[in-house]
């Protein structure tokens, strides 16, 4: 009489039919621990942490501060600013990055996070890929300044003199990489002069330096530099977007000032891992939004020397997009390396 050999019904079929059942039981219970993201019915369930990737104190921490505020009242958790420095703001960024995707962890990161790609050899994220843009909050432009000292009172005439004096004129930044320093890059280029780079550790350092007359010219953000000029410590020349400034209406840009077509701002926005739920991130962005919209808050950055923007994901997304490709020819070009 011959034995069924069916994996169904021998001892061998029922083992490996239990150990299946087994595995499957295993994994259900494993996915309870893992973290899962979230629909966003729920949001906020707890309290919100927003990385500022600078040291407190600067430009980002405190306008990161004016909005975590305001945040926490319209969603009803606290909202709380943790400084990461270092690493070129990739600290922050990595630490947002791989965060569970709930909206509980966000970056406040700044236009550093557009130049991280092409300053960065060994690049660990993909900022395109592992974060998704909420808003931007703030932009900003820059003053180019020079020590009271310099025989320049325009640009024009800035222009001339290193043209008369190439390799004999300096210029300062918060560091090789930095944002200012690309900035003033952008200015040699355009402008077609040759100012020596000199790096300092940090803003602070670097206008310490240009009051001093240690280097005699330094791009700045107005955010920073403004105290500064109303001193009269410093002579300010022109600004660098593509419109006056607001804080400094008198001053013109670099554009009117003889070159055409001129523009360098950085911006201060909002960003959440990626695969964060579409509802989470506009939720979020339509509360940001608000929050930049109300008068007194406006008044708040305005004040700082930057502009109010609060605009949609996809508008947020194709600015650091339009970025990358910008400063990236700005940092081969210059061949520019990070500290």
């Amino acid at each position: 009489m011959s034995q069924r050999t069916g994996s169904g019904c021998s001892p061998h079929g029922r083992g490996k039919r239990r150990l299946a059942e087994f595995l499957a039981v295993c994994a259900v219970g494993l996915l309870a621990f893992l973290p899962q993201p979230s629909s966003g019915a729920d949001y906020p369930a707890r309290t919100v942490k927003m990385l500022v990737p600078f040291a407190p104190g600067g430009s980002t921490d405190m306008v990161a501060r004016i909005v975590a505020a305001k945040l926490a009242g319209r969603l009803g958790q606290p909202v709380v600013v943790e400084n990461k420095p270092g690493a070129g703001t990739a600290i922050a960024m990595q630490a947002v990055a791989a965060a569970a995707p709930d909206g509980h962890t966000l970056l406040f990161g700044s236009s550093a996070l557009a130049n991280y790609p092409s300053l960065t050899r060994n690049v660990v994220l993909d900022v395109q890929h592992d974060l998704v843009p909420v808003t931007m909050v703030v932009s900003g432009m820059y003053i180019v300044l020079v020590n009271p000292s310099v025989p320049a009172t325009t640009l024009r005439e800035l222009i001339a003199l290193a043209k008369a004096r190439p390799g004999q004129l300096n210029i300062g930044s918060a560091g090789s990489g930095s944002a200012n320093h690309l900035a003033g890059e952008l200015f040699k280029a355009a402008a077609g002069i040759d100012l020596v780079h000199v790096q300092y550790k940090g803003s602070g350092p670097a206008l310490t330096a240009a009051i001093a007359g240690e280097v005699q010219v330094i791009v700045e953000p107005i955010i920073s530099a403004r105290a500064y000029v109303e001193s009269g410590r410093l002579r300010a020349l022109a600004v660098t977007g593509e419109r006056r400034s607001v804080a400094l209406p008198d001053l013109p840009t670099v554009a009117e000032s003889g070159i055409p077509g001129f523009e360098a701002s950085f911006w201060l926005g909002v960003l959440a891992p990626a695969n964060t739920a579409k509802s989470i991130v506009t939720t979020l962005s339509d509360e940001i939004r608000a929050i930049v919209s109300d008068p007194e808050v406006r008044a708040q950055l305005v004040a700082q020397g930057v502009e109010p923007i609060g605009d949609r994901p996809e508008q947020f997304a194709r600015k650091i997009s339009d970025d990358i490709v910008k400063w990236g020819k700005v940092i081969r070009d210059a061949k520019v390396e990070a500290q």
